[in-house]
């Protein structure tokens, strides 16, 4: 990973261990737990005529770039000028993809940080054997149309320094 060598990387933790690691092959399509049921049943009464109980949890596998920064630390903050990526661990990435209804909003995409700003950075996971294009998302406005590719790996991403809102 000689990008990571051109970032700031705050908040460095441990990386995840080899037994997390297998666990992250298949922890977005496990069944829910009774605390996710119960968070997304509070969170359908607010929004109203979504049905939770009807997605299909994918089975998809986190690209190889994002694995090798989950070996390196299982979470952090990463800086490049004023691009920010506040990356989650494989836990924060399955709630954050339950709790803002990314299944029912945006389909295919995997939310993998944040940039500070409430703009998600996610994996556009839709056609993989096309690659996995890395986007910027409102987390208020889930939607295909309004998302734009930053680039097509990490490194891409943090070739530059500039907020991702500035490219929204």
């Amino acid at each position: 990973m000689s990008w990571i060598d051109q970032v700031t990387f705050d908040n460095k933790e441990e990386p995840l261990t080899e037994a997390e690691l297998e666990h992250a092959k298949g922890f977005l399509s496990k069944p829910l737990t009774e605390n996710e049921i119960e968070a997304l049943e509070d969170l359908c009464r607010v929004t109203g005529e979504i049905d939770f109980r009807c997605w299909e949890l994918p089975d998809y596998i986190l690209p190889n770039e994002y694995i090798d920064l989950l070996k390196y630390s299982r979470s952090g903050l990463l800086r490049k000028g004023e691009r920010e990526l506040g990356f989650f661990g494989i836990e924060e990435i399955r709630d954050y993809y339950l709790r803002y209804m990314f299944p029912e909003y945006q389909p295919g995409a995997i939310p993998i940080g944040f940039n500070g700003g409430g703009v998600f950075y996610a994996y556009d996971l839709r056609n993989i054997e096309l690659g996995a294009p890395i986007i910027a998302v409102s987390s208020g406005a889930l939607d295909w149309e309004d998302s734009i590719v930053l680039g097509r790996t990490l490194e891409e991403v943090f070739s530059k320094k500039t907020n991702i809102e500035d490219e929204m």
